[in-house]
C-alpha cells in the first residue's frame, strides 16, 4: 500500500462544535423490573431543546451521578408523576398493577393473597400529594416575597 493513502487515513478526524440538548417530560412507564410503586419513563414529547457549544456544555455540566443516585423511590416517583399532572387514580392504578404482579409471582396461597386495599392507598396518596403541593406553594410564595 502506498504511504500517502495510509497517512491520509490516519489524518482523518471527526469533531463536534455544537450539541443539542433536550429535556423530556416524564410519564408512567412499563418497566418490568419495577418492584414497588409506579414505574416512570420518558415521554415522547420534550419540554425544550437548546443548542450549546460543546465547550460551554462540558464546562457547565454537573459531575456524573453514581448509579445509586439515579434510583427514585416509590414515593419520589409518585410525587413526580402527580406533580407532572397525571391523575392520582392513574398513578395508584399503576402502583397496584406493580404490586399485583409482584404479589402473584411471590404468593404461595392463602386468604389475603392478591387482595388490594385501594381506598387506603387512595387516602395515603392524596395526603402525600397535598403535603407536597402545599410545601411547594409555601416555597414559591417565600421566593416571591
Amino acid at each position: 500500500m502506498p504511504t500517502d493513502i495510509i497517512s491520509d487515513a490516519i489524518r482523518k478526524r471527526t469533531s463536534f462544535s455544537t450539541i443539542s440538548v433536550r429535556e423530556y417530560y416524564q410519564t408512567l412507564g412499563d418497566n418490568p423490573s419495577c418492584l414497588e410503586g409506579a414505574p416512570v419513563s420518558l415521554d415522547w414529547t420534550y419540554k425544550y431543546e437548546k443548542s450549546v457549544s460543546l465547550d460551554e456544555y462540558e464546562n457547565s455540566r454537573q459531575q456524573r451521578r453514581r448509579r445509586s443516585e439515579l434510583i427514585l423511590g416509590a414515593d419520589e416517583r409518585r410525587k413526580l408523576l402527580i406533580g407532572n399532572g397525571l391523575p392520582i387514580m392513574e398513578v395508584i392504578r399503576a402502583e397496584k398493577l406493580v404490586a399485583l404482579k409482584n404479589r402473584s409471582s411471590s404468593c404461595s396461597g392463602g386468604s389475603q393473597c392478591g387482595k388490594i386495599n385501594l381506598q387506603s392507598d387512595v387516602d395515603a396518596t392524596k395526603s402525600s400529594a397535598c403535603t407536597t403541593f402545599s410545601s411547594r406553594k409555601r416555597s414559591v410564595a417565600s421566593r416571591a416575597a
